[in-house]
């Protein structure tokens, strides 16, 4: 018998998800999201069945899987659902390389092709995306993104809740990436960047500090 999931998050990247845990042998039991327009909608068959109402949901024991880009919204949500005794799987696209002497968090999602090399440490409520390559003891902190094509160097940490675009690329020799930072889509980045940053450019330079629940470049 498959085991169940729920998808907190309806959008496009719901419908990515959905795919991801399809693949991996899950049965969706349904859409939660908060857009009141899409209650009764189906996704491929699966009914969008109300709002994230972690009093009226049944949490306890049961998968989910949130399908929301936005860090720290995907960080709150996963943390109240694992409060409530949820489960949040981490689901390991077959493709994905990944040393034996990494660690990968509660909750991560890992997608197609990318590679998690030596000592790395991937914490909770993570996203690695498509082609993207962490290179050995690197640490990625809770609820961050790294997005398509990025390739991020050896030894960095990359604080809390940040987000790594399309193709950026974070030079070995850069030691941290601060929390909440938003490194931009194809940038180089070759020095270390304060918490709170939005960083674009090759080489990278800082164009503006972000506040909590912006991430736009």
């Amino acid at each position: 018998m498959k085991k169940k999931i729920s998808i907190i998050g309806s959008g496009t990247y719901g419908e990515v998800i959905y795919e991801l845990v399809s693949l991996l042998g899950y049965e969706v039991h349904g859409f939660y999201d908060d857009n009141k327009s899409k209650h009764g909608n189906y996704i491929n068959s699966v009914p969008v069945l109300g709002d994230i109402d972690y009093e009226k949901i049944d949490i306890e024991d049961k998968n989910f899987v949130v399908a929301i880009g936005d860090n720290e919204i995907r960080r709150d949500i996963s943390a109240n659902i694992v409060r409530r005794g949820g489960i949040l799987p981490t689901l390991i696209h077959p493709t994905v390389i990944i040393s034996e002497s990494a660690t990968i968090g509660n909750g991560c999602v890992l997608h197609a092709n990318s590679f998690i090399w030596t000592n790395v440490n991937i914490d909770d409520f993570s996203i690695i995306s498509v082609n993207a390559n962490i290179a050995h003891h690197t640490t990625i902190k809770t609820g961050t993104f790294i997005s398509t094509g990025a390739n991020v160097g050896a030894n960095i940490s990359i604080g809390d809740n940040s987000f790594i675009g399309i193709g950026a690329i974070l030079m070995t020799g850069v030691r941290s990436i601060g929390r909440s930072s938003v490194i931009g889509a194809g940038t180089v980045v070759i020095r270390d960047v304060p918490e709170y940053s939005v960083v674009v450019g090759n080489p990278g330079k800082v164009i503006r500090s972000v506040k909590p629940h912006d991430t736009s470049p």
